[in-house]
């Protein structure tokens, strides 16, 4: 679903409304600056009685040097709920971006003890810095801790109540940090201003091969 949104926003900023759909998925978008939203729904059917589904709408506003956002997702699976609420901001300036959110995961429905009861939720806070080398390269970090409540066991950069953190206990905050660099490449257009298969393939693989990721 977050792959929708983003498309969504992404077809939105040529148009003032938007939309775009796939089997099961289905997205509006409207970007008037200094304003841009999404809206967008997902069902996934599944081989059990009930199917998963997924809400989310999202928007932004830039004032002056300062971008605020906000969004509220909701997944479905059965009598299980999860509803994420997110706030945050980007501000610039000269060649630096600095990136604050809070997050909060309210689970509900689920069984005693296994992450997704009531009171089973999780909030995540999230500190980063960007230094743009220049308009394709940059150096970026992010710091986050994710607060855990009753039996949620939410990490970092993963999923809440994955099989290998059967070793986790409840309730236990996590931190992490992130520190990478990150560069591309644009290919040359040929005649009549189209990307060739080649182009496109070397310039996939140029952006993928120039990521390099450290983490503590």
């Amino acid at each position: 679903m977050t792959t929708v949104l983003k498309s969504a926003r992404r077809c939105g900023q040529r148009q003032t409304r938007c939309r775009k759909s796939t089997r099961g998925a289905h997205a509006w978008g409207a970007h008037l600056r200094p304003f841009d939203a999404a809206i967008a729904y997902g069902r996934t059917e599944t081989a059990f009685a009930s199917d998963f589904d997924q809400s989310n709408i999202g928007a932004s506003y830039k004032f002056g040097s300062v971008k605020a956002m906000g969004l509220y997702h909701m997944a479905k699976f059965g009598v299980i709920k999860q509803r994420t609420m997110l706030i945050g901001a980007i501000t610039t300036f000269g060649q630096s971006e600095i990136r604050a959110s809070y997050i909060v995961n309210d689970r509900s429905g689920g069984a005693a003890g296994s992450g997704f009861a009531n009171g089973d939720d999780s909030r995540l806070m999230a500190l980063g810095y960007v230094l743009n080398l220049s308009k394709r390269t940059a150096l970026h970090g992010t710091a986050s801790r994710i607060t855990n409540d009753g039996a949620a066991r939410a990490v970092v950069g993963g999923f809440p109540n994955n099989p290998a953190l059967t070793g986790m206990l409840g309730g236990r905050p996590r931190a992490a940090s992130k520190w990478a660099f990150r560069t591309g490449f644009k290919a040359r257009s040929g005649p009549g201003g189209h990307l060739s298969a080649r182009a496109l393939l070397q310039k996939r693989n140029a952006t993928v091969s120039a990521k390099i990721r450290a983490y503590s």
